[in-house]
């Protein structure tokens, strides 16, 4: 297993971060208000780019850390077992503030979403796509090939309004494929030699920034909100020169930084939770009603709180119970 490194770290909590802020507004339902206040709604607009942007940054962690090793089934149980108590914390949570049973089906919806299930794919198909990336030529050209047709795909999907497009596009269909793309761009990087210790580190923070604040004038000026679809060449760009930056500057593991980030992915999964939308933005938290006041980005800090807060809680229980569970064997 590769040495965790504090900067990764560090960009695994600021990806989680994106993609809590994300959802916030995941419905637009904040920026459909008329009296939304002007630095809300820019605020909600920009972060609302940050959930594909986010997951890219979590895949191609998941890719550099899994690079060259075997099929785990373990991991894609622990994986599960995760989705599980998280899913189950989410309905519980329902369930307390609606003060009754919301029904199987939400139940259900806790434990089978897309992302899961990509990622597991992608776990499935990592030791095939490492043989066939030791063919550089191949790589390289399937790298070349995937990037044209992931940019065609983002512009047809916004020009073009068609059944059998719009299905493909379903992420249930389009995240494993895209998970396994991703899969090859790591590749390619240990193919290009790429190391944490490369000094371009303003060079990713220029692109980093760049390429987000274009996603951003693409939706706001152009109404492009497909750009923001985690396989559009932007979104990509703007994960990949994040994930650069981060690699290619050294900060020290704190005992912090470890727990947080472990707990990050956590916060993933509850982010993922169609309950969290429903109920927590809804009816705990009711962003809405903050919506035109200063008061606003203080919820939205408390609830990011929160959500870090509960999954650490997760985290460290787990860690218990395994713990005893070694003990007793």
């Amino acid at each position: 297993m590769k040495k965790r490194l504090g900067n990764l770290e560090l960009m695994r909590i600021i990806a989680a971060l994106f993609i809590i802020l994300n959802h916030i507004d995941i419905e637009n339902e904040l920026l459909n208000q008329s009296h939304i206040a002007i630095f809300n709604a820019n605020l909600v607009s920009f972060f609302h780019l940050g959930g594909k942007f986010g997951t890219n940054i979590f895949v191609l962690l998941g890719g550099w850390f899994i690079y060259n090793k075997p099929l785990k089934i373990n991991r894609i149980f622990r994986l599960y077992v995760d989705v599980i108590i998280y899913g189950t914390i989410m309905y519980l949570v329902a369930v307390i503030c609606r003060g009754e049973l919301i029904g199987i089906k939400e139940l259900i919806h806790s434990y089978t979403y897309w992302f899961p299930f990509a990622y597991a794919v992608m776990l499935f198909a990592a030791p095939a796509v490492f043989k066939v990336s030791q063919n550089h030529c191949v790589l390289k050209n399937i790298v070349i090939i995937g990037a044209c047709l992931f940019t065609v795909i983002t512009v047809m999907s916004a020009v073009i309004e068609n059944h059998i497009l719009t299905l493909f596009l379903r992420e249930t269909i389009i995240g494993p494929i895209w998970f396994i793309y991703v899969l090859f761009v790591v590749n390619y990087l240990h193919a290009r030699e790429f190391k944490s210790e490369s000094s371009k580190p303003i060079f990713y923070l220029i692109l980093w920034c760049v390429s987000y604040f274009s996603m951003y004038a693409f939706v706001v000026f152009c109404d492009f909100s497909e750009i923001r679809d985690m396989y559009s060449p932007l979104c990509f760009i703007a994960s990949f020169s994040a994930f650069c930056f981060f690699s290619s500057i050294n900060i020290r593991m704190t005992k912090v930084i470890e727990i947080i980030a472990m707990s990050s992915f956590g916060t993933y999964l509850i982010q993922c939770n169609n309950n969290m939308w429903l109920i927590w933005n809804k009816e705990v938290f009711k962003y809405t009603s903050y919506a035109s006041t200063p008061l606003f980005i203080i919820v939205v800090m408390a609830s990011v709180l929160l959500y870090f807060i509960l999954s650490m809680i997760v985290v460290v229980l787990k860690k218990h119970f395994l713990a005893c569970y070694k003990k007793s064997k």
